[in-house]
């Protein structure tokens, strides 16, 4: 299990490390030569394997008294990777007029991990409050169950236009309008064997803005293309996030968190290869969607002893979901 994990996770890596480009279908559209002849209706639907990135979900701090030095262990959760679909639906408004299109894409996980731990556990959701810290301790072993939910929905509204540069090589440039939302939560239970610890935190970030981009099209025969493509979006956003601390006695902390004028930035990059046949695009590539502001913790987790409440920062700024994916593109009426 564990080796095929790693060769899970070093996929993604290669992915990354590949030329950046956006595997988006907003730039699903004909080659060249047939957007000569094509005037109507297209659709397009993307399937794939996406595995977000740097969410850092610390949810506790392990303490293990028993070893010597005494050793501290920082426990995040684990997060898996999770089938995604994009959808397109555009008009083709003729020759050298450009596409129009509408296109909405998501991304939903939820991850759990439990065990036991011996020692002391310190959960991080929420961290130090008012209501003081939890320090969970038990020599024989503190019972544990961390849960995690991630969704990011994203709507677009694009003008894209393809402009030849040579017989074998075009540009696709893309002006267009995004909408979009990240929520997660992340929970915390944990047991010394007479009491049960709770924390857990909830945050909604929503943005619209502008959307750009360019595409590059190579045309390696009559039936196959290599596109590489990047899209940059300027959001603007705003968050609201609400943690809870839940004690043995039933005493409950809660901290609330917000801010309506946050900065969101999207980039999206691919590489993918196309293979065109009349009215039909297939095509399988590699994707990465780099959310930056977004995903910031309105509610970070407070630091014991630290003289706040709060951390001086709000640590994480940028996630990103890694994609290996396919799909097809359908054009109806109009083809010639």
């Amino acid at each position: 299990m564990q080796d095929r994990e790693a060769r899970a996770g070093l996929l993604f890596h290669l992915c990354a490390a590949c030329v950046p480009a956006l595997a988006i279908l907003s730039f699903a559209s004909p080659v060249e030569a047939a957007e000569k002849k094509y005037q109507g209706f297209f659709v397009a639907l993307d399937y794939a394997i996406t595995q977000p990135n740097s969410l850092d979900q610390h949810f506790a701090t392990h303490v293990d008294a028993s070893s010597n030095p005494v050793r501290d262990e920082r426990l995040v959760i684990d997060n898996d990777a999770q089938a995604t679909i994009r959808g397109t639906v555009g008009y083709r408004l003729g020759p050298g007029r450009g596409n129009l299109q509408v296109s909405y894409w998501s991304f939903e996980n939820d991850d759990r991990q439990d065990g036991v731990l011996n020692g002391g556990v310190y959960p991080t959701i929420m961290g130090y409050s008012y209501g003081g810290g939890m320090y969970i301790y038990n020599p024989a072993g503190v019972t544990y169950g961390a849960t995690s939910t991630v969704k990011a929905r994203a709507w677009d509204l694009d003008y894209i236009r393809q402009i030849p540069m040579s017989s074998t090589f075009s540009l696709k440039w893309l002006a267009g309008l995004r909408a979009v939302r990240y929520q997660e939560s992340r929970s915390f239970s944990g047991n010394d064997g007479a009491n049960t610890f709770f924390q857990e935190k909830r945050f909604t970030s929503e943005a619209i803005g502008m959307r750009v981009g360019v595409a590059g099209v190579f045309g390696i025969t009559r039936h196959f293309n290599l596109e590489g493509s990047i899209a940059v979006s300027f959001l603007q956003a705003d968050t609201e996030g609400l943690a809870t601390a839940t004690f043995p006695s039933g005493a409950i902390q809660t901290f609330h968190g917000e801010d309506d004028h946050l900065r969101g930035n999207l980039q999206d990059y691919g590489l993918r290869a196309v293979w065109i046949y009349g009215p039909l695009d297939y095509y399988v590539g590699f994707s990465d969607y780099t959310w930056t502001g977004l995903p910031t913790d309105p509610v970070p987790a407070g630091g014991c002893c630290s003289g706040s409440l709060f951390p001086s920062s709000r640590e994480r700024e940028a996630v990103s979901f890694n994609a290996l994916h396919a799909g097809v593109l359908v054009r109806f009426g109009g083809y010639k």
